[in-house]
């Protein structure tokens, strides 16, 4: 399970769109996001970080490191 820290999800809208974009990649299984503490969990059979990083951040947030 991967857990990122994702900046500037503030509503339902935000949380619906990270959790769409992570589930068009290729070997992301299941994605929760809590929109309250920023934290999006990923289950995924071996998606590259910086892939799924990059999947947020074209979604429009940030991630914090």
């Amino acid at each position: 399970m991967i857990e990122i820290k994702v900046i500037g999800m503030k509503c339902e809208h935000c949380k619906n769109r990270v959790e769409k974009a992570l589930k068009e990649l290729e070997g992301v299984n299941k994605v929760k996001v809590d929109l309250p503490s920023g934290i999006v969990k990923i289950k995924s059979n071996n998606t590259p970080l910086d892939i799924i990083e990059k999947k947020i951040e074209e979604a429009g947030y940030k991630i914090e490191k």
